[in-house]
């Protein structure tokens, strides 16, 4: 038993950055399922939640993380709700590119980013290249402006606030143990 204690824990040491990215993404996986869900129920309002755990994940750990939380996340909750419609699959593209975006971002170009202004950017870039992508495969172009301007509105004033929290706590509790 020791033996295996002491496994665990050198695993632990060993991959300590990547067990703080596993536990925020299963804080993540309940947020996206159920707001996908909800979303799924109101015509022309988005409020899923996937996209804003993409920009933090991207902006902790960087645009691989940005990239793999998008798809992962996007994915499981489309499906665990049962959408498989083609603009929702599009729509975690989005959302794992804007990951990757924030990472690249926040690492090469402006390293004393805040998470704020980074999930601002975040939001704004992904509504601006799904507004654009959704020109083109979305024949309802009023669903098209309402969804992105619905997810604006509501990331922004809302869940960044949420996500601030999220990043503050989690924060806290790193810098605290380091």
């Amino acid at each position: 038993r020791i033996l295996i204690i002491l496994l665990v824990l050198f695993v632990l040491l060993v991959f300590y950055k990547a067990f703080r990215g596993i536990i925020l993404l299963i804080l993540f996986i309940p947020m996206a399922k159920y707001s996908v869900r909800v979303t799924a129920f109101i015509n022309y309002v988005t409020l899923e939640t996937y996209t804003a755990s993409t920009i933090l994940m991207a902006y902790l750990f960087g645009p691989l993380a940005g990239l793999l939380t998008g798809l992962f996340l996007g994915t499981y909750a489309y499906l665990v709700n049962s959408v498989t419609k083609l603009l929702a699959l599009l729509n975690v593209a989005v959302a794992a590119t804007t990951g990757v975006f924030i990472g690249f971002l926040v690492s090469v170009f402006f390293k004393d980013m805040t998470f704020s202004t980074a999930f601002i950017w975040g939001m704004l870039f992904h509504n601006i290249v799904a507004y654009i992508l959704f020109v083109f495969m979305d024949p309802d172009q009023i669903q098209n402006v309402t969804y992105r301007t619905t997810h604006v509105i509501w990331n922004i004033f809302i869940v960044r606030l949420v996500f601030i929290v999220i990043y503050n706590l989690y924060s806290l509790i790193i810098f605290k143990t380091e």
